[in-house]
Order: structure tokens, then sequence, then C-alpha cells
């Protein structure tokens, strides 16, 4: 699985329009193409940042800090929950 990471700086910005990364838009098509799973964060930072005004960086570099890792662990998690529970469910 693959983590794809959120345009912080536009987030705390609130820049809505975001800047194009074109290789992020090849990387994220090229993981729907050969269908491997992935977790994009943009959306992940960007409801978490407008609910909560938490960053998710350190002040000193752009490295995750400890309430970044949190945020990405959880997702993490309720997509690996998410998904094995799907195997069981009789429908």
């Amino acid at each position: 699985m693959f983590l794809v990471d959120g345009n912080r700086n536009d987030i705390y910005e609130n820049n809505n329009l975001g800047s194009v990364n074109l290789f992020k838009v090849d990387f994220l098509d090229l993981l729907k193409i050969k269908k491997l799973k992935f977790i994009n964060l943009q959306n992940i930072f960007e409801n978490d940042y407008n609910k909560n005004k938490v960053k998710f960086n350190s002040f000193e570099d752009y490295h995750w800090n400890a309430y970044g890792h949190e945020t990405v662990s959880d997702e993490i998690e309720n997509y690996i929950n998410k998904n094995r529970c799907k195997k069981y469910l009789v429908i």
C-alpha cells in the first residue's frame, strides 16, 4: 500500500485550488491503472486541519510531527479494518 502525502502548504494557506503537481497526478493515475492500494492523504489532512487547525509537520522541517504520524496511523488502521472486514461479510 502507498501513502500519498497531501499538499500541506496549500492546506495551511486555505488554498482550495491547490498547486498542480504533475508527478503526483501521474503517480496516482499509475496506481489506479495498476490497481494498487493507496491512501491519498490530501482530503484527510485538509478535513482534519479545517476542523482542528493543528499542523502535521514540525516547525523545523517538513517531516510529519507526532500529530501528523498519529493522523496517518489512524487512517491506515481505518483502511485496514474496513478492507479486512469485507472478507467476512455474508450477503
